[in-house]
């Protein structure tokens, strides 16, 4: 049940529950943000002069951990108008129009947080930025507001760049040629701790990958799983093997994953060592497969581990190869009219011929709203169309938003509200929820959500389970 009050926190009325039933992975640039404010009456009292009403802008680019100098830094602005390398001393200066201003200074220290500065008196800023390989952009405020410098001399931070970097490597010292290595980062999302997918690299000849330009943070990474692509295992008749995911350092499974706690400007080095396995062939038939609005296939291991099998629609089963151990096979189509099921299988250590994974339409979820509001102004309404038909929306409708969002963090997925259906419909039912676990994340743009739940589980603190059918 949804809540919702007013910002004078008074409680009357107006009924209606929100009540939840469960039915049948860069490159950054370090920019940093100056202002040039250039007033009409500065560039016409230059063009009256024929320039010479000018003064010097000058500063420092320097690593923000070490506040060493950086030499040979690009400063440019957005509009191309002003650019310039660092000399060796990280030093640049650029020439502007003349402050027109009673401080007699051309150059001030604006916005803390978005690291801004401006210049003389125009309303048009125009932005300065600051980059070089290796460098990003620091995401802590430097300086206080409203900054100045004598002489129009500024210090430009950009922080070094982390790098995870290692090698792969089979059977021992073997270069494990061409797998693939995914970054893991830990990040706060809407209030929650999240272990988010990163860049995924693929190790090169000598089995090295390396994940550059990495700002301070935690991280995690993990091999994919890659089948041997050694010709002799090509051969038909002969045993396929392959390598399961492993979890930096060493472990099987994302729970023996270890974090990495990179600083500003550190390079660690994560080495990790495959071990390959005898891969059986696995076949399941699919029941009521349409796969016209897409099709996935997700197969994970008894601690958590992810594999890969697909779908042949000629023969409508999904196959591929997968070592011995235990797992759940789960499929899911997409669009309006979405079904999933799952099954669990076996793998010994001869080909696998799994039960039949039979589709059922996914979960709808209705949401059902209460509003306690103490003011007595009506609600408002708006149009909306689809492109087909157009619907007035009011109440919870028109403020309303929510949706879901899954907690697996390796191949996330989440559902939202159904469009409006002819001819008048103002409900709101999450649509097409597959069979996971997932946390509610609701907003509305009058008032304020007071609670959130399901029977007794707290929804705005808690995840609930969606099972199968």
């Amino acid at each position: 049940m949804i809540f919702f009050r007013n910002n004078a926190g008074a409680v009357k009325q107006r009924s209606s529950a929100l009540l939840l039933y469960s039915l049948p992975t860069f490159r950054v640039a370090a920019v940093l943000a100056f202002s040039f404010l250039l007033c009409r009456d500065v560039i016409a009292q230059a063009a009256e002069s024929d320039g010479s009403e000018t003064e010097t802008l000058r500063g420092t680019v320097v690593n923000s951990v070490t506040q060493a100098p950086i030499p040979r830094a690009l400063v440019y602005s957005a509009d191309n108008r002003y650019a310039v390398l660092t000399d060796g001393d990280g030093h640049f200066e650029f020439t502007v129009p003349k402050s027109a201003s009673d401080t007699g200074t051309n150059f001030a220290y604006s916005d803390p947080a978005a690291r801004s500065w401006s210049f003389a008196a125009n309303h048009a800023p125009v932005p300065l930025m600051a980059r070089k390989p290796g460098f990003l952009d620091p995401p802590v405020e430097i300086g206080a507001k409203e900054k100045t410098a004598s002489g129009n001399d500024i210090s430009v931070p950009l922080l070094p760049e982390g790098i995870i970097k290692g090698r792969v490597t089979a059977a021992g010292a073997e270069a494990a040629t061409g797998v693939m290595v995914q970054l893991l980062s830990r990040q706060v999302q809407e209030g929650v701790l999240r272990w988010v997918p990163g860049p995924t690299v693929q190790a090169n000849s000598a089995g090295e990958f390396r994940f550059a330009e990495l700002l301070p943070g935690s991280y995690k990474l993990f091999t994919r799983e890659w089948m041997d692509n050694d010709p002799v295992a090509q051969v038909p008749g002969s045993q396929v093997y392959g390598f399961p995911p492993v979890y930096y350092p060493g472990g099987a499974e994302p729970s023996a994953a270890a974090a990495i706690e990179l600083d500003a400007g550190q390079t660690v080095q994560a080495d990790i060592e495959i071990q390959g396995k005898p891969y059986h062939q696995v076949r399941i038939p699919v029941a009521n497969a349409d796969i016209n609005n897409g099709f996935s296939v997700t197969v994970e291991g008894q601690q958590g581990s992810r594999f890969e099998l697909g779908l042949n629609s000629n023969e409508q089963r999904i196959e591929g190869m997968l070592p011995a151990g235990s797992y759940t096979v789960q499929a899911t189509t997409y669009g309006p009219n979405s079904v999933s099921g799952s099954v669990s299988i076996r793998v010994g250590d001869a080909p696998v011929q799994g039960p039949t994974l039979v589709l059922a339409p996914n979960t709808n979820i209705p949401v059902q709203v209460k509003e306690e509001f103490g003011d007595s102004s009506p609600n408002s309404s708006a149009g909306w169309s689809d492109g087909k038909h157009s619907y007035v929306l009011r109440g919870p409708r028109l403020y309303l938003q929510a949706r879901l969002e899954s907690l697996d963090e390796i191949e996330p997925r989440g559902a939202a509200l159904r469009p409006p259906t002819p001819p008048d419909d103002q409900s709101l039912v999450l649509e097409g929820v597959a069979p996971g676990r997932y946390w509610l994340r609701v907003s509305t743009s009058r008032g304020y959500i007071a609670s959130a739940t399901m029977g007794s589980l707290d929804l705005l603190h808690q995840p609930f389970t969606v099972s199968s059918g």
